[in-house]
């Protein structure tokens, strides 16, 4: 825990997990970077995995961690970030061209920001709410694969967005009971990418791994490769089913989880997989290693150098990801300040409409 200055304001990242809420309590420094505060857990049988069961008993928990942190910090927290996951999770690609001038001028934050706006627009499944976005690839005048368009020249700007959907009942009850608490949600993150952004490197991202997410009673399945996320399942059983039989007769879940993995489209790709159980969860990597012939680690909380992370760090790992993935976001909004970028782009549009 450190102390605070007067000036500085306290948010909360809550992680929520089968039987308890991971939290850490933050602020950002002037050039983006986020400072970490504090840290605590709650145990919580009310919101597995973010998803509600008992509205006034998550609440409650979510408001103990809150005066927690209010109490330890002497502070007055009122923002928060979440995490969510369920078997209602997929994953739908949606993009958008946007035309930058028909005589080729630099890309600048500005446009950015447009294209990946206009690129998020689609139409939603019924009963469905994007619970997060990620950039997928950019391309300039037909070349793609481009991962920052920032400073490159061209006549239009092309994005690929992959959207992960969730049921819209899961992320509205999870906002009852956080203004229940008397707190505001500024964003709502999906818990698999959180943990996958705080234990996997870029390395790994590239060259392609399975991340297996390992909860009591869930099971999130990632892949990823080319530093993209390709493929993404949610299945309704976790390290406690390991061994149970599922639906299908004769079928243990350990089989399916197995199947499942060896079925997505870019397996093909993948160099080895790596297992996060759920703090107080053991056992899934070495059942997984048994079934396949690819090399099957355990994952890892990755620590920074500038951090003074507490024992239990596993707990965390939703809760730093989603505080990475925030601080990348700030960069970038810092980044955005050039008041000249800006009148150029205006004097080339305004040249464009007119000749």
């Amino acid at each position: 825990m450190r102390l605070l200055s007067k000036t500085n304001k306290v948010f909360a990242v809550l992680d929520f997990k089968t039987d308890f809420i991971a939290a850490a309590a933050a602020s950002w420094r002037k050039k983006g970077n986020f400072e970490l505060l504090d840290f605590c857990m709650v145990h919580s049988n009310a919101i597995p995995n973010g998803v509600v069961k008992d509205l006034d008993g998550a609440t409650e928990s979510i408001a103990e961690v809150i005066t927690k942190f209010n109490r330890a910090l002497k502070c007055h927290i009122k923002e928060v970030y979440v995490t969510a996951a369920s078997p209602s999770v997929e994953n739908i690609s949606s993009g958008a061209t946007l035309l930058l001038s028909k005589y080729g001028r630099e890309i600048n934050y500005g446009d950015i920001t447009k294209c990946r706006k206009t690129g998020a627009i689609f139409k939603l499944p019924a009963g469905k709410k994007v619970l997060e976005e990620r950039v997928r690839e950019y391309a300039v005048d037909g070349e793609g694969g481009i991962h920052n368009p920032l400073g490159l020249t061209g006549v239009k700007l092309d994005i690929r967005l992959d959207n992960i959907l969730i049921n819209s009942s899961v992320i509205e009850n999870l906002d009852k009971c956080v203004f229940g608490a008397g707190l505001t949600r500024s964003k709502a993150f999906y818990s698999g990418l959180a943990n996958a952004k705080r234990v996997l490197t870029a390395e790994d991202m590239h060259d392609g791994v399975l991340f297996l997410m390992a909860h009591r009673g869930l099971m999130q399945v990632m892949l990823f490769s080319e530093n993209l996320l390709k493929n993404c399942k949610v299945l309704p059983f976790g390290a406690e089913d390991m061994d149970r039989i599922v639906e299908d007769p004769g079928t243990l879940c350990l089989d399916k989880v197995v199947s499942l993995m060896q079925d997505f489209p870019d397996w093909k790709n993948v160099k080895k997989v790596a297992v996060l159980c759920e703090w107080g969860v053991d056992g899934v990597a070495e059942k997984i290693e048994k079934s396949i012939n690819i090399p099957v680690v355990t994952a890892l909380c990755i620590n920074k150098p500038e951090e003074n992370l507490p024992i239990e760090r596993i707990a965390y790992t939703g809760c730093l990801g989603v505080l990475d993935i925030l601080e990348q976001e700030q960069k970038g909004l810092l980044g955005d300040k050039n008041p000249v970028d800006k009148l150029i782009t205006k004097a080339i549009d305004f040249f464009d409409s007119y000749f």
